[in-house]
Order: C-alpha cells, then sequence, then structure tokens
C-alpha cells in the first residue's frame, strides 16, 4: 500500500516542484526581469534579482532532492522498471543507473557553484546604494553564473523527460 502511494506521489512531487522551479526561472528571467529594468531601472531590478535568486536556487535544491529521492526509491524498490530512455536501454542496468547518478551529481556540482556565485555576486552589490562594486567582476560572474543556470536548466529537462518516460513503465509494456 505504501509502496503503491510512494510510486504515485514521487512523480507528481518531482513534475509540481520541478514545474514550479523551471518555470519561475523562465518566467522571470524572460518577463520580470526585462519589464522590472524598464520600469526600476537596471540597478534596482539587480536588487530585486538578488533576493529572487535565492529562493529560486532553494526551489533548485528541493528539486534535486526530489530528484535524487525518486532514483534511490526506484532503485531500492522497484527493479521492474525498464530503461525508457533509448540510448541508455542498451546498457546493462548497473551502467544505466551509473549515468543517471552521474547526471545528477553533475546537476548538484551546479547547483552549488550557483549558490556560492549567488553569494560572492550579491556582496558586490550595495543595496543601500542601489549600486555595484567592481562591476567588470561583478558582470564577469554574473555571465558565469546565467551559464551556469543554464546548463542547470538544460539537465533539468534531460531528468523530467526520464521521469515522464520512466514512471509506471514496466518490463514488457510496449510505448
Amino acid at each position: 500500500m505504501l509502496s503503491s502511494f510512494i510510486k504515485a506521489l514521487l512523480p507528481l512531487a518531482v513534475a509540481v516542484l520541478y514545474s514550479i522551479w523551471w518555470g519561475g526561472l523562465v518566467f522571470y528571467s524572460a518577463i520580470v526581469v526585462p519589464a522590472g529594468s524598464h520600469i526600476l531601472g537596471a540597478s534596482e531590478q539587480g536588487l530585486v534579482t538578488k533576493n529572487v535568486t535565492f529562493w529560486l536556487n532553494l526551489l533548485g535544491i528541493l528539486n534535486l532532492v526530489w530528484i535524487g529521492a525518486a532514483l534511490r526509491w526506484y532503485q531500492w524498490f522497484d527493479p521492474t522498471i525498464v530503461e525508457p530512455f533509448e540510448p541508455l536501454r542498451s546498457l546493462p542496468p548497473e551502467k544505466s543507473l551509473l549515468i543517471k547518478w552521474l547526471m545528477w551529481w553533475a546537476m548538484v556540482l551546479v547547483q552549488i557553484l550557483l549558490v556560492v556565485l549567488h553569494y560572492g555576486i550579491s556582496s558586490m552589490f550595495d543595496g543601500s546604494e542601489i549600486s555595484v562594486h567592481y562591476q567588470d567582476s561583478f558582470y564577469s560572474w554574473h555571465q558565469v553564473y546565467l551559464w551556469l543556470t543554464v546548463v542547470q536548466l538544460a539537465g533539468g529537462l534531460w531528468w523530467l523527460g526520464l521521469f515522464v518516460l520512466q514512471f509506471g513503465h514496466k518490463e514488457g509494456e510496449v510505448f
């Protein structure tokens, strides 16, 4: 009974949390940042972004915890699941699982870098004066932060596709 409940809850939790994180990040960067910069000015928008990215990073961490929990749960409790991802299907299950765990650890590493960079970049921003100290350094590190965010989003899309394909697929079933 509990096994069925967890099996139903994990994909839903992963999808919901991932959607909030990914959707929030994309909406914020595509809509809010340009609108805020236009209305408030770039420096003022930077102060808003400094606070919002704390929450986006927290959502990213929670997302990775759920993905790791789901991956671990299926590794331990549901060995009947067939590899749904075509490039991994021809590999032995141990190698397929290793690739998934390596991808997860890569995303964890990127998330750690994002948190550390957020702290460093935030320390260059003076909220009381609404200005940036060390502008050249600030913008260089900010570019690194943005590229790491793109890597994280791409990795998250890989996981979302994998979980959409995987949950509920049993050996012998046809897609």
